[in-house]
């Protein structure tokens, strides 16, 4: 029932199965999420880069997520959580304008033109708004009749969180097709 949910890990440990499944729960529950690596004194080498890309390739479906290394035993980097937890809490609450929206829509439509479900041709892509927040909930308009390919929907979604700083934020995209 939380918003934001802490996902302590053992960094000093592999992931397991049990671990991977507990993260597809939350993700497909769309809740907001932080990855803690607890145990980060336990580590010898300590480079945050290379475990961050280690973390992300165990579970890919989770790099919107922020990824936090502390150690509890000594204190270390705990206090950043607090930090984490009220910076996804505004993003979870933005509003993103109308105007802000087209702009957006007008310049990824330009860059990637967004591929059809079915078949060849290129969808038309009319209007996008924010129906809700908390998550965010954002609709795109297509044409009668057409089709949006899900990886268009995952690579809208990431411009979105990198644009707007959705920071560990799940963000819901629906499509509704313009009437005839």
């Amino acid at each position: 029932r939380s918003d934001i949910v802490l996902f302590v890990i053992d960094i000093s440990e592999p992931l397991v199965r049990q671990d991977l499944r507990v993260l597809e729960e939350i993700v497909e529950r769309r809740k907001s999420l932080i990855i803690i690596a607890n145990k980060w004194d336990k580590i010898a080498k300590r480079d945050t880069k290379s475990w961050t890309r280690y973390i992300n390739g165990k579970i890919p479906f989770t790099r919107w997520a922020p990824l936090q290394f502390i150690s509890a035993k000594s204190g270390e980097k705990v206090n950043k959580i607090l930090d984490i937890i009220l910076e996804i809490s505004e993003a979870r609450k933005k509003i993103v304008t109308e105007k802000e929206l087209k702009e957006f829509l007008g310049c990824l439509v330009k860059m990637h033109r967004p591929s059809r479900g079915k078949g060849y041709l290129y969808t038309l892509v009319y209007k996008l708004i924010q129906k809700k927040t908390s998550p965010p909930l954002f609709e795109l308009f297509i044409g009668a009749g057409e089709d949006l390919h899900y990886s268009y929907i995952k690579f809208f979604e990431n411009r979105l969180r990198e644009k707007f700083d959705f920071k560990g934020t799940p963000i819901n995209i629906e499509t509704a097709k313009k009437k005839k």
